[in-house]
């Protein structure tokens, strides 16, 4: 009967411990260039939960981590962001692919955010996450056109 106990308790436990929850991020807001500074890190912690799990994985949780993302995005957090408006025509519909879009465009951003990046160097850096992300199967997201075609 211990053991059993065990079991489920570190079976708990775990689950716990590498469980996400995004909701605590709906309240958000951005004040100041400090709170924009101290969201980069939360902000990096969404962009990769996006890129790492499939896209129809937990969607509430997705939704809370992009409605974040958007958040900090739309406030002057100290980043020039530009948007590619080829792909955005090219995902036309498609949130999904405009969430990974978005998610990969602050990975790359974020990563390195003291580097000041080329824009050109960021978008091809987006698009190459872009194509892993859809590279595995059970992401369910597809490319309509051939790697070598994707805007940019």
């Amino acid at each position: 009967m211990r053991k059993i106990i065990l079991i489920l308790f570190l079976n708990l436990f775990v689950l716990f411990l590498y469980g996400q929850d995004y909701s605590k991020l709906r309240g958000a807001t951005f004040k100041s260039s400090v709170d924009y500074k101290k969201a980069e890190k939360q902000v990096l912690e969404c962009s990769n939960y996006l890129l790492e799990n499939p896209s129809k994985k937990d969607e509430l949780n997705r939704l809370f981590a992009i409605q974040y993302i958007t958040k900090w995005v739309n406030v002057d957090n100290g980043h020039k962001i530009l948007i590619n408006l080829k792909f955005m025509n090219y995902a036309d519909e498609n949130i999904a692919l405009k969430t990974i879009y978005f998610a990969s465009k602050m990975k790359v951003i974020l990563e390195k955010p003291e580097s000041n990046m080329d824009p050109n160097d960021i978008e091809k850096k987006t698009f190459k996450y872009i194509e892993q992300y859809c590279a595995i199967p059970e992401n369910e997201l597809k490319l309509k056109k051939p790697t070598n075609k994707t805007p940019n």
